[in-house]
């Protein structure tokens, strides 16, 4: 008896086979090897050139009825020049949609992504895809003033920015869209759009 965990491959098309239980270990057509579908054991008709001979398998257990897992670094909901990271939790082998092969991979752009991991059986076990969404960065804000920057001690200036925004944060830490300015500085501000992005 030999016991084989992975697929045996490179046949020669003049070989035939003849799997005894076929719930158990099925033949790929395309690879020309033998694929474990369940934990047991079978035997298969080996024919070549006429000459026919018998190979036992004990199949191990597969794990192509899992779904592979994909975990997330952060939010799945990124801003322009943002990132990623996306880990598989087990496996020896990686396929990610991407094309990479690592366990773990770092997207900063839109997309679909999933992962084929492949354990030490030789068995492939899909992931659900995980979405990742990059939203464009808001419009720089623009800032006008109502008046002269340049007033005596006790006097003032208003300063507003663009409407349309979700949140407004000024240098001073005023957060709404205009900001009344009394004391010398130098003032800024940061918008907030629907999507968390800042600019």
């Amino acid at each position: 008896y030999q016991s084989y965990s992975t697929a045996i491959g490179n046949f020669s098309p003049n070989i035939s086979a003849i799997v005894n239980n076929t719930s158990i270990v099925s033949f790929d057509t395309i690879t020309k090897g033998f694929k474990g579908i369940n934990t047991g054991e079978t035997f298969a008709m080996i024919s070549y050139l006429g000459f026919t001979d018998t190979i036992y398998f004990v199949v191990g257990s597969c794990l192509s009825n899992n779904i592979a897992s994909i975990t997330n670094s952060g939010s799945t909901n990124l801003c322009t020049g943002d990132s990623i990271t996306l880990t598989t939790d087990f496996g020896n082998n990686y396929d990610w949609s991407t094309g990479a092969t690592t366990q773990t991979i770092t997207v900063s752009t839109s997309g679909h992504y999933s992962v084929a991991v492949t354990d030490s059986n030789g068995c492939i076990s899909l992931s659900n895809p995980i979405v990742v969404v990059v939203n464009q960065l808001p419009p720089i804000p623009i800032v006008t003033a109502n008046g002269s920057t340049t007033f005596c001690q006790g006097g003032n200036v208003t300063l507003t920015t663009n409407s349309g925004y979700a949140g407004y944060l000024w240098s001073n830490s005023a957060s709404t869209q205009s900001n009344i300015i009394s004391i010398s500085g130098n003032y800024s501000v940061t918008v907030t759009d629907t999507n968390g992005c800042k600019a």
